[in-house]
């Protein structure tokens, strides 16, 4: 039973990786080509573009905060 559930998971596992390697660029794809599993890339992928993605929803929120509402 726990051999099928792995195959399962691993036939999962590799259709995801397919789908995060079709829709990266080329250079994201050569950098992430040897992981083991979709986590490690997806993880990978956040530690390099989280920081800015944490700075932009940082500059929207202060953006929203000082805009005036218009009288009336």
């Amino acid at each position: 039973m726990q051999r099928d559930e792995y195959e399962q998971w691993k036939t999962s596992d590799d259709m995801a990786k397919c789908y995060i390697m079709a829709t990266i660029s080329d250079v994201l794809q050569q950098q992430h080509e040897g992981m083991e599993s979709a986590t490690d890339i997806m993880m990978s992928l956040e530690d390099m573009f989280a920081i800015k993605s944490r700075m932009t929803k940082r500059e929207a929120v202060t953006a929203f905060m000082n805009l005036k509402m218009k009288p009336g």
